[in-house]
């Protein structure tokens, strides 16, 4: 089978593209610079730069392909232009469908995320709307785009397309420069004092990558799969990091909702002003502190796929931020 990734160069984008040619298919990567062309041909894929909201261009690289997966999102709780997620998230996966729908791609899977699980009513089978279990709904920019992302996707079934969703929860990945990877690195790094106790579910980066081939090959048109690993705290998870990390590394104090939600709010005008990224952003003071709980044993047990324990990829994941972890 011929498949075309987006975001392909992205910790995902690569743990997926390593299954599929494991798998015998042949993968064609959209990145967007350069420097992901010699990740791509390491792994044996053909690399193509490509904008995503640019679909003539994009039609032409998907010509010939069976299945697309469409990975390339903004993912964040803060941004610097917050016309970002509308353009990244929303426009690009318009353009991506409309790319698929006239190069004739039999099948589109769509990686959303578990927060927009948490903003749906449902009964939590990992197959349709998922069940927030006490998360609140889309409360950050990114949920709400992904949310309108889903919808934009599904709405392409009606056009004569077969799309399937697919949900998982935070990923962690090694060496990874997005939110999870800076979690997790400033925490190796000694920072990150403060840290939330809502339980968050987390998804190793191959599970999630082996979630997204399942969901391809035996999902349902139409439907939605959530995958998550076990819910931890944010503190718990960085304490972990930290014990790992080294005794000098002390475990971070606990930080309440309210406490979080106030220092985002003094921070704001002060990084405003300063344009840079806040210290703790709004959005991620309200992610971090409402937590995200999904079930994604439901959709696993369906498609025969599990999750890795935390306790067994934490070393590999501190270790590619630069530290070995201690026995």
């Amino acid at each position: 089978m011929r498949i075309f990734v987006t975001g392909a160069a992205s910790p995902l984008g690569r743990a997926l593209t390593r299954i599929l040619l494991d798998e015998g298919h042949s993968v064609r990567g959209q990145i967007r610079r350069s420097s992901g062309i010699g990740v791509l041909r390491e792994l044996g894929a053909e690399p193509v730069i490509e904008d995503l909201l640019h679909p003539t261009s994009l039609i032409g690289a998907m010509e010939g392909c069976d299945l697309v997966f469409h990975l390339a999102h903004f993912f964040d709780f803060w941004a610097a232009d917050a016309s970002t997620y509308l353009g990244v998230n929303i426009r690009g996966t318009e353009a991506v469908m409309t790319s698929a729908l006239v190069a004739e791609v039999e099948r589109v899977v769509f990686c959303s995320t578990a927060l927009t699980a948490a903003s749906h009513s449902g009964n939590g089978n990992g197959n349709g709307n998922g069940n927030g279990h006490g998360s609140r709904p889309a409360n950050t920019e990114f949920a709400r785009s992904m949310k309108t992302a889903e919808e934009i996707a599904l709405r392409y079934i009606g056009k004569g397309m077969d799309v399937v969703v697919a949900r998982p929860s935070i990923v962690l990945a090694p060496n990874d420069p997005g939110w999870a990877g800076r979690l997790v690195a400033e925490r190796v790094a000694g920072r990150r004092r403060f840290a939330s106790l809502a339980p968050i579910g987390w998804i190793w980066v191959d599970d999630a990558a082996r979630a997204l081939a399942s969901t391809a090959m035996r999902g349902e048109c139409g439907s939605a799969y959530t995958f998550s690993g076990a819910a931890t705290s944010q503190r718990a998870l960085l304490s972990a990091i930290s014990r790992l990390a080294g005794a000098s590394k002390s475990r971070p104090l606990p930080l309440p909702r309210a406490a979080a939600l106030t220092l985002a709010a003094v921070g704001a005008p002060l990084a405003r002003i300063e344009r840079r990224r806040p210290r703790l952003p709004m959005d991620e003071a309200r992610f971090i502190s409402d937590g995200l709980q999904v079930d994604g044993a439901s959709a696993a047990s369906a498609f025969g796929c599990g999750y890795t324990p935390m306790a067994e990829y934490l070393p590999k994941l501190v270790e590619s931020y630069g530290v070995r972890h201690q026995m």
